[in-house]
């Protein structure tokens, strides 16, 4: 079954921070993972991930996030608009943008969790929400 949003990482939002960050460190990592979705190029994906969530991404890749590109559609590429980045504890940085998709009348809602080494940079956790995710989880 799929989880109701994707994801590779426990969410983290307990553990809530309150300081706003810079995210410009975000933007190209994010589109390169957007983008590789819709090219279904899995090698693309997972170049950004620790090394620890490496081991669990192609079945995660093939059994949840292939299929709901296929729900969703394409990312409209540089569509993604920074809705916050914040803090969320003293490991981990949260940004997360609203995003435009061929197939979903709404926008889709993406999160991602990187790890707050500057020097090594690597996202934590990765997660989708729209309409239709919500949809197809209720079935």
């Amino acid at each position: 079954m799929i989880l109701c949003m994707v994801a590779i990482t426990l969410w983290l939002t307990a553990c809530q921070g309150s300081g706003e960050v810079d995210a410009d460190f975000a933007h190209p990592m994010a589109e390169e993972v957007l983008r590789a979705i819709n090219e279904g190029d899995y090698e693309t994906f997972s170049k950004n991930f620790n090394e620890e969530h490496k081991a669990q991404l192609p079945q995660v890749f093939e059994a949840q996030i292939l299929p709901i590109r296929d729900l969703i559609g394409d990312y409209q590429e540089d569509s993604k608009d920074l809705i916050t980045a914040k803090e969320i504890d003293k490991n981990y940085v949260q940004v997360v943008y609203n995003a435009s998709y061929s197939k979903e009348e709404g926008n889709v809602i993406i999160t991602f969790n990187f790890n707050r080494d500057e020097e090594n940079r690597v996202i934590e956790g990765f997660f989708m929400n729209s309409s239709k995710i919500q949809e197809m989880m209720k079935q």
